[in-house]
């Protein structure tokens, strides 16, 4: 992603830099990352947090997807 300023890349940083790190596996359960969400008019970083595993299932983070010109971001999910 690019930025046009500094002001729009600091504003683009996670709250904590230890949100772009993840943790340790943890047995029983799949690490959500963090990521921005527009709420109001303005972007909040959402952290990270640990979702307990579904047995026969596997975690899929969330992620954006293009839909023609525009993006759209699908939220972490199990599958």
């Amino acid at each position: 992603m690019r930025f046009s300023s500094r002001r729009q890349r600091r504003f683009m940083t996670s709250e904590r830099s230890s949100d772009l790190v993840a943790p340790a596996p943890r047995a029983g359960y799949a690490w959500d990352p963090g990521h921005w969400r527009w709420v109001q008019g303005r972007y909040v970083w959402v952290g990270g947090h640990w979702q307990a595993v579904r047995v026969g299932h596997r975690w899929v983070p969330g992620h954006w997807v293009a839909r023609g010109p525009n993006w759209r971001w699908v939220e972490g999910h199990w599958a």
